[in-house]
């Protein structure tokens, strides 16, 4: 037997490895080849899929998947989030156990017992797929396998051919069970089951679990019910086909199904199956979500900006040197905003916003203020620059884009003017499209059909969605340029609130409503009007030692070419507000207090040089240089101490967080800190803080700023207050920037455009158009805010400043007194020393 073994081994050796003299040698010799080279292939292959088409190792210990990044306010709460995909990150200790437990039993039963591929699964799918012909045999992907396809999408094969699209998906596929392999080695198996459900789309704008728990249920997934787990783990087998906000009945189908599967866990927490089977799922509080969405709609929006410039600035970037994208990245933004601050100072402004926009439309009945007191250039430059505002609408540019396809690779603005205008700078884009004499003709041939249509459509009336103050929304018939002109005659309004201590943005109004107007007039440059006349008293004081007790008379006063250092061209004698001068004493305080724009310029004589007050507005957060139009913010002109110069809310309301903190500067800040996803702090923020202001003089500028506030022109709440108005030339800017011993408000209202406008000082200053929002503002936070302190005080006024202070013997009597005094100074000239003496005492 051993003889016979020994022989059929030595014929199965010779059978396959042949001596040269068999007659099969050749053959047999080319199949081993053959073998070889198939052997090395797939080998190689392999290789190939797990050294270099998959993911590396590396690579896995970072999956990459886009986090959503979240906003919160001052109290840590969430108030609005950045993102292309809205997803949040869960760790698996803190998802929901009826969801681990359903995602298993439905998914992936022998999860914790394969090694990324379950192939008894793939036996049984083969099995019952190809020898049997079911076609329902069940999935043979695991959790890990579909969390590969998920991380790592597959080429689109649609436009390949049969042979090509079916040698792809086999590649894809066993790379996927590669990196499926890969996967179990870097993770554990809780880590790979909380990927997958971070990663996984629920449709409607939901990309994890978290999103999906509050758009479909509105709370998060740690507090869902075994029912609602089911529903949403039901989509994970394919979330389109199985979307309850689209198709209810085949969801609760898919639900059910779950819910059967994991029958045995209810039964052990005494759950019915049958009552969670009757039930129909609850989307009652379904909502799909927006990155615009929130409250504090302006100040999210600076955000946005504000974190640019910081990453930027501060060379903040990620541990692989790329730079944070605030939309991708999963950042946790906390900022200074308090959300009750915020909500009042909305209400504030509405109430009155309304109220002076019902005065606005009276005023200008039958008035159209594209011609009104207009020369015939103006009135031309106002049509041009109504003309800029209709063509900026998205009306418009829907129309442009229908009519003018040839050129929607260039800038519309640009295009026009050179269809229409032919100006002499053309950009290389817009050469290269004439020189194209083709296309070009095809322009301008589209262009005349364009502006015909054009006319036809934008006068035609038709149901438009307009603004509205008490609804918010209505439904008006109206032209398209109707439309347009009806919106820019809404007067506009910023409002911003800092802690002059901490420099913390407590509240930020951009605009009347967000969803019309988006342009933030917190930000925005405006002439300053009179609130900027007490750094002009403070630099008198400060940098010429005059006294605030010490008076001068209201005059006019010139500055003329060669004055001192003034660099003009042209003398300079303006008015007061009201064209008209008393001719009396003022001191520094009721100077101050009626705004009298001669002694301000008197003391810019005083003070000799425009210089003094720009270094002044520049220590106080004021960007002085800063470009605008040909020149800069603040000029090196006298005219700035009335006012003339560009400069933003924002930097207005940290200049006046000197008069609170004894000439201390606080930036007005707007970020506490962030974080990255996992939670490191990458950003710590501060308010920069300077003296800025000699501190006995910014207390005594101060307390000149609550003498405005008392009185006659006291305020009707009990907070201790200070504030200053301003109005610029034609009314076009009303301005009040207040205080309390806790909190500096600045407020502006005006008109998007210069002709938006009030027609009388009036209507128009700054006492009607804006100081009552501070004050309904302060009103407000004293009777239902639980955080602001009515009873906060000012610092005490040391020995220095009371002496430095003490006025009542100069001149505590009203202009109206005055002109009686005047006239009767003027008809008893041999009494005008003993009259104008009265002038100087109670």
């Amino acid at each position: 037997m051993t003889k016979n073994f020994a022989t059929s081994g030595r014929s199965f050796l010779l059978f396959f490895f042949p001596g040269r003299s068999h007659k099969n040698y050749r053959w047999i010799r080319m199949i081993w080849a053959v073998v070889f080279v198939f052997t090395l292939t797939v080998l190689s292959y392999f290789l190939y899929l797990w050294w270099i088409a998959s993911p590396s190792f590396s690579d896995l210990e970072n999956p990459k998947y886009d986090l959503a990044s979240f906003i919160f306010d001052d109290k840590d709460e969430v108030i609005g989030k950045y993102y292309v995909e809205n997803r949040e990150q869960v760790v698996f200790d803190s998802i929901n156990p009826w969801l681990i437990r359903s995602t298993l039993m439905e998914e992936d039963e022998r999860f914790y017992q394969h090694d990324g591929i379950d192939y008894a699964a793939l036996w049984r799918v083969g099995i019952k797929t190809i020898l049997l012909g079911q076609k329902q045999s069940g999935g043979g992907s695991t959790i890990t396998q579909q969390l590969a396809k998920l991380l790592y999408k597959r080429p689109p094969i649609s436009n390949l051919n049969s042979f090509s699209s079916k040698s792809l998906l086999i590649h894809s596929k066993l790379k996927e069970w590669v990196t499926a392999i890969k996967l179990e080695h870097n993770y554990t198996k809780e880590e790979i089951l909380a990927i997958y459900l971070n990663k996984f789309e629920f449709v409607n704008g939901a990309h994890g679990i978290q999103a999906a728990s509050k758009i479909y249920f509105n709370k998060s997934q740690k507090d869902l019910s075994p029912e609602e787990c089911a529903l949403l783990v039901g989509m994970l087998q394919n979330p389109s086909y199985f979307n309850p906000a689209r198709f209810p009945a085949r969801a609760k189908k898919r639900r059910d199904e779950v819910l059967k599967k994991i029958n045995p866990l209810l039964k052990k927490s005494d759950i019915a199956l049958d009552s969670l089977l009757a039930s129909q799922p609850d989307l009652s509080r379904f909502r799909q979500t927006s990155p615009v969405e929130g409250p504090a709609p302006y100040f999210r929006n600076e955000v946005t900006k504000i974190i640019t410039e910081l990453f930027e600035d501060n060379s903040i970037v990620k541990e692989d040197g790329s730079p944070y994208n605030i939309f991708l990245d999963g950042l946790k933004i906390y900022t200074t905003i308090d959300l009750e601050y915020q909500a009042l100072a909305e209400e504030a402004m509405k109430e009155h916003m309304m109220w002076i926009q019902n005065r606005f439309w009276k005023t200008w009945q039958n008035k159209d203020p594209l011609t009104y007191k207009a020369t015939k250039e103006e009135a031309e430059a106002r049509r041009k620059n109504f003309e800029r505002h209709v063509k900026a609408s998205e009306r418009y540019k829907q129309l442009w884009a229908l009519n003018m396809p040839m050129l929607e690779s260039l800038d519309q603005s640009e295009c026009e003017k050179v269809l229409s205008e032919s100006p002499s700078s053309i950009s290389p884009e817009m050469l290269q499209l004439i020189d194209s004499t083709s296309l070009w003709n095809e322009a301008l041939l589209a262009y005349q059909q364009h502006i015909t249509i054009y006319d036809s459509v934008f006068n035609t009336p038709v149901e438009a969605e307009v603004f509205d103050y008490k609804n918010g929304t209505i439904s008006k018939r109206l032209s398209p340029i109707d439309s347009v002109m009806y919106h820019l005659k809404h007067l506009q309004a910023g409002l911003l609130a800092v802690d002059p201590k901490t420099g913390y943005v407590k509240a930020w109004v951009g605009g009347i409503n967000h969803d019309f107007f988006q342009y933030d007039h917190v930000t925005s440059n405006r002439q300053v009007g009179s609130t900027v006349k007490p750094f002009v008293y403070a630099a008198a004081m400060q940098e010429k030692g005059i006294k605030p007790c010490q008076y001068f008379t209201d005059m006019p006063y010139t500055i003329k070419p060669g004055e001192a250092k003034f660099d003009i061209a042209e003398e300079w004698k303006p008015d007061n507000s009201t064209e008209n001068f008393t001719y009396n004493p003022y001191n520094l305080y009721h100077g101050l207090l009626y705004s009298k724009n001669s002694i301000t310029v008197k003391l810019m004589k005083e003070l000799g040089d425009a210089e003094i007050l720009r270094k002044l507005l520049k220590s106080t957060g004021i960007e002085v240089d800063r470009p605008v139009f040909g020149g800069v913010a603040v000029p090196n002109v006298p005219a700035i101490c009335l006012g003339a110069m560009d400069v933003s809310l924002f930097e207005m309301v940290g200049a006046y967080t000197t008069f609170v903190n004894k000439g201390v500067y606080s930036k007005p800040q707007i970020i506490k800190r962030i974080e990255d996803r996992n939670g490191r702090v990458i950003y710590n923020g501060f308010s920069p803080k300077r003296v800025a202001i000699e501190p006995l003089t910014a207390s005594i500028v101060g307390d000149m700023l609550q003498n405005n506030c008392k009185r006659n022109f006291g305020f009707n709440f009990k907070s201790l207050a200070g504030g200053k108005t301003g109005t610029t030339n034609d009314f076009v800017d009303g301005w009040f920037i207040g205080f309390t011993p806790s909190l500096v408000v600045g407020v502006w209202t005006g008109g998007d455009e210069r002709y938006i406008r009030f027609t009388t000082l009036d209507d128009g200053q700054g006492y009607v158009t804006a100081r009552p929002m501070f004050e309904k503002y302060i009103q407000k936070l004293e009777k239902k805010s639980k955080q602001y302190d009515v009873n906060a005080k000012f610092p005490k006024p040391d020995e220095r400043m009371r002496q430095a202070v003490a006025c009542s013997h100069y001149k505590v009597i009203y202009p109206s007194e005055e002109k009686k005094l005047r006239k009767m100074a003027e008809e008893f000239p041999d009494k005008r020393d003993s009259i104008i003496s009265v002038l100087r005492v109670n």
